[in-house]
Formats: C-alpha cells, sequence, structure tokens
C-alpha cells in the first residue's frame, strides 16, 4: 500500500511539474511520462522481490542456526506433552490433548503412533483404532487425531483413552513427518471410581 502511495506521489509531482512548465504542449512529454512511470512500476516490483527474498534467507539461515545448535546439543528438535483433560478413571473415557513443539517450522503435519504394553481403548471422533500387536507391546497409528498447528511449529492433537485395569500404563509416543521427529515415553495412572 506504501508504495502505490509512493507511485501515485511521484506520479502527480511529475504531472504538477509539467503544468508549471507548460510540458503538456509537446507530445514528447507524454512519451517521456510513460517511461517514467514504467520505471517506477518496475523499480517498486524489484524491491518488492528484494524484500521477500531477504525474508526468505532469513528464514533459511534461522533453520540452518537452530538445526546447527540442536545438533551440537544433541537434543532434539521436537518437545512433545500428553495432558489429560481430567482425573483418569477406568472404564470411563478421557480426553487427551497431545502438544508438539517444533523447534523448526514444518509445513506437513507429523504423523502420531502410540505404542503401550497394555491393550488401550483408543478413540478418534468416537471410532475406535485398531491395534497392532507385536513382540510384547500395542502400537496404535493416530490418524485423524490432528486439531490445530499454529506458526507452522505448534501442533496439537486430541484423541480419548479408556482403560479396563486400575494402576500405571506406561507407553511411548513417536511423532515423525520427515522432516522432524520426536519421542515421549511416560505412563499414566488409572484409578478405581470410587464407590460412596
Amino acid at each position: 500500500m506504501n508504495r502505490i502511495i509512493g507511485i501515485a506521489i511521484s506520479f502527480l509531482l511529475i504531472i504538477l511539474g509539467a503544468l508549471i512548465g507548460e510540458g503538456f504542449k509537446s507530445p514528447l512529454y507524454f512519451y517521456w511520462v510513460s517511461v517514467l512511470i514504467i520505471c517506477l512500476l518496475c523499480i517498486e516490483v524489484l524491491l518488492d522481490l528484494y524484500t521477500n527474498k531477504k525474508s526468505e534467507l532469513q528464514n533459511a539461515n534461522d533453520k540452518v542456526s537452530t538445526l546447527l545448535i540442536l545438533k551440537g546439543n544433541k537434543s532434539d528438535a521436537v518437545q512433545i506433552a500428553l495432558f489429560p483433560k481430567e482425573k483418569i478413571f477406568i472404564n470411563k473415557e478421557t480426553q487427551i490433548d497431545l502438544f508438539v513443539t517444533s523447534s523448526i517450522p514444518t509445513t506437513k503435519i507429523p504423523d502420531v503412533k502410540l505404542i503401550t504394553k497394555t491393550n488401550w481403548e483408543v478413540k478418534i471422533s468416537n471410532q475406535t483404532q485398531r491395534e497392532a500387536k507385536y513382540a510384547d507391546g500395542y502400537e496404535y497409528i493416530l490418524r485423524q487425531s490432528f486439531v490445530t498447528i499454529k506458526e507452522d511449529r505448534f501442533i496439537h492433537y486430541k484423541f480419548f483413552v479408556i482403560f479396563d485395569a486400575p494402576g500405571k500404563h506406561d507407553f511411548s509416543l513417536k511423532v515423525d513427518n520427515g522432516e522432524i521427529s520426536g519421542q515421549l515415553k511416560s505412563s499414566i495412572i488409572a484409578h478405581r471410581v470410587k464407590v460412596p
């Protein structure tokens, strides 16, 4: 918008100069004004391209710097947090919010894989997710659990779990999209329903 105003002001100054100097009497003046306006437009387009390229270069530089820092510290580019909506009781559906924060901007939504030692009932949009049994655990691919992404770095997932046995339930969450990856190993405690 500022550039359009700048071009308009320049054009008005050229016209004003022509009016004062009676430049409209010569047809050469119209050619000169046309060339001048085209040059101004070209300069504005080139300035816009320059600004965009400079911004892209800065983003790429930031990404490389982040990767170098992470490589030097041998730390992950992804942090994962699991947040139950409420206290977890057996035989009761509980919403689990999963928050993934990436140090590196990403445009592809990472896939989420849940690996448990015990059989869980996992639901997304009221549909039970099938588990794949392997070795001494169960694997769930949490498709369509994605909720929102902000600034290409902050990703929110949501799913529901039901436990049929009380106690500590160990799990591992893996997040990967080919650009970024991370893992969270933790546990959830399911409580018995207290009968009054």
